[in-house]
C-alpha cells in the first residue's frame, strides 16, 4: 500500500513539473518582450492535447493553482488564470479518463494596441482631403455602397453617433461580455467606423467611403488599456459568424510577436473568404523583424499611412520583409489639425454621451479607408477573390514621384481606379446552356465608371 502511495504522488509531481515546464516558457517569453509588447497579468492561452477533456485540462491546471476562465473559438483552446504564488505542491491525482499529460502549450494573453496617436482638439471644420487623395468623387460615380455588406469593426467598439444613425448591427462588447458594444469610451472603433460608413449628403459633419450604405458590425474587444488576445479571438470568430464580408482591425500587438493562435483565427477568415485588413503600426521606422501581426500574417492586407501630401507619416511603421500592402491617408498633425483625418467621435460624461468630430492620426485611421474600398467594391459586384488584387493592383504613386515599397507597399489607394478596374458578366444565357440560332445576349460592365 505504501508503494502505491508513493507512485500517485509521483506521478502527479511529473505532472506539475510538465506543466510548469510549459508554463515556465510562456512567463520567459514574456520576460523578453521587446518593441513594447505587454500581456494580461496572470492570464494565459492554453492549447489542450487534441480530444482533450474540459475536465483533464482543469485538473491539470489546479496541480499549478490555475482554472479555466473560458473556451476559446479554436479547437482545445482555452483562457486560463494561475494564481500569483511562487510554490506548488501536488496533492491530488487524476481519476477517471483524465491525464497529467494534456497541456500542450501557455502563450500570454498578449494586449494588443490600437494604433493611433490621437490629437484632444475638437472638431472645427470638415476637411477630408483624405477622400479626395484615393479619388472618391470619381468612385462614387459608380457605387456609394450597399447594406447588404458588412464591415465588422473589431476595435473599442462603435457609438450611436448620429452620423451613423442606421449604419450599424447590434454587435456585441467581448471586452465587458455583454450585448452592449456602444460604450465606446476611448471612441477609436467610433472614428475608424466613420471614415468607413458615415452617411454623406446629410447636411451634418463628414461622410465615409461608402457614405451611401454598408453596414457596420461593431466587435468590441478592449478600451484605453488594451485589447486582450482572448476578447480579439472571439470578436474575430463572432465577425465570422456574423457574416462579416471585410474586417477592420486598426491595432497591432507589437513588432516581433509570435501569436499562433491569432494566426490560426486571421486563417479561418482567410479561408471563409473574408477581406482582413490591419494596421502596419505607428512606431515611425523598419521595424526588424517587422511589423507587429495581424498586419504582419499575409492574409492581411497591411496598411501604411500617409499624409496631405502623399509623404508617409512620420510614425507609420514598416520592415524589411516588404509587409506593407498599401498605403492610405493616416493625417499627419505635425502640418496642422487639418492634416489629420477628420471623423465620428464621442466623448462622455459619466454615462452621458456627446457626439462630435474631431482629426486624428494614425494607421488606425488609414486602414478603414482600405476597409471601406474594399466594401465598395463588393458593393458595386466585384467578387470577394478579386477585391485585394484590384486595390493593390491600381494603386498610384506618390505625387513627389520617389516611392519606397517597404513604406508604401503597392503604391497609395486609388478607389476609383479600382472600381473602374472592370470586367464583362454576362448574365444571359446562363453559363453551362445550349443555345440555338442567335440568341439574346445580356451583359453587365462590372465594376466600370459609366
Amino acid at each position: 500500500m505504501k508503494s502505491r502511495v508513493s507512485r500517485w504522488y509521483g506521478i502527479g509531481t511529473a505532472a506539475v513539473c510538465l506543466v510548469l515546464l510549459s508554463l515556465s516558457q510562456a512567463i520567459a517569453a514574456t520576460a523578453l518582450m521587446g518593441g513594447g509588447l505587454s500581456y494580461v497579468p496572470n492570464e494565459y492561452i492554453v492549447q489542450a492535447t487534441p480530444g482533450a477533456s474540459l475536465s483533464a485540462v482543469e485538473q491539470s491546471l489546479a496541480l499549478i493553482g490555475g482554472s479555466v476562465v473560458r473556451s476559446l473559438p479554436l479547437p482545445d483552446t482555452y483562457l486560463v488564470r494561475i494564481g500569483t504564488t511562487k510554490s506548488t505542491t501536488a496533492t491530488g491525482r487524476f481519476t477517471g479518463s483524465a491525464s497529467p499529460w494534456v497541456i500542450r502549450r501557455f502563450s500570454p494573453n498578449y494586449l494588443g494596441r490600437f494604433d493611433i496617436t490621437p490629437n484632444d482638439e475638437y472638431w472645427v471644420n470638415n476637411k477630408l482631403w483624405g477622400l479626395k487623395s484615393i479619388n472618391m468623387p470619381q468612385a462614387w460615380n459608380v457605387e456609394k455602397g450597399s447594406p447588404s455588406v458588412i464591415v465588422a469593426v473589431v476595435d473599442s467598439g462603435v457609438a450611436h453617433h448620429p452620423d451613423l444613425q442606421g449604419r450599424t448591427l447590434p454587435g456585441y462588447d467581448f471586452f465587458q461580455g455583454d450585448a452592449d458594444p456602444s460604450n465606446d469610451t476611448l471612441s477609436h472603433g467610433t472614428h475608424v467606423s466613420g471614415t468607413i460608413a458615415a452617411q454623406g449628403d446629410n447636411g451634418i459633419g463628414v461622410c465615409g467611403v461608402c457614405w451611401d450604405g454598408v453596414m457596420i458590425l461593431p466587435v468590441r474587444v478592449g478600451d484605453a488599456t488594451g485589447l486582450p488576445l482572448s476578447a480579439v479571438l472571439q470578436g474575430l470568430d463572432y465577425a465570422l459568424q456574423q457574416g462579416a464580408d471585410v474586417v477592420n482591425m486598426s491595432f497591432g500587438f507589437g513588432h516581433g510577436a509570435v501569436v499562433p493562435e491569432l494566426q490560426a483565427e486571421i486563417q479561418k477568415l482567410y479561408d471563409a473568404g473574408i477581406i482582413l485588413c490591419a494596421s502596419a503600426g505607428n512606431s515611425g521606422m523598419d521595424m526588424d523583424p517587422g511589423v507587429g501581426p495581424p498586419a504582419s500574417y499575409p492574409e492581411c492586407i497591411a496598411v501604411a499611412a500617409i499624409g496631405p501630401t502623399d509623404a508617409i507619416a512620420p510614425y507609420s511603421s514598416y520592415g524589411p520583409g516588404y509587409e506593407v500592402d498599401i498605403a492610405a491617408p493616416g493625417g499627419d498633425l505635425s502640418q496642422g489639425i487639418d492634416a489629420g483625418i477628420w471623423s465620428t467621435v464621442v466623448t462622455w460624461a459619466g454615462n452621458t454621451p456627446t457626439y462630435d468630430y474631431d482629426s486624428w492620426q494614425g494607421t488606425s485611421m488609414a486602414c478603414p479607408h482600405v476597409s471601406g474600398a474594399a466594401a465598395l467594391l463588393l458593393s458595386a459586384g466585384v467578387p470577394a477573390g478579386e477585391v485585394r488584387t484590384r486595390l493593390v493592383g491600381t494603386a498610384r504613386p506618390p505625387r513627389s514621384g520617389v516611392m519606397d515599397k517597404k513604406k508604401y507597399g503597392a503604391g497609395i489607394l486609388d478607389v476609383s481606379a479600382a472600381i473602374s478596374n472592370g470586367s464583362i458578366l454576362i448574365t444571359k444565357p446562363v453559363k453551362g446552356s445550349i443555345v440555338n440560332g442567335f440568341p439574346t445576349i445580356r451583359a453587365s460592365l462590372r465594376g466600370v465608371d459609366p
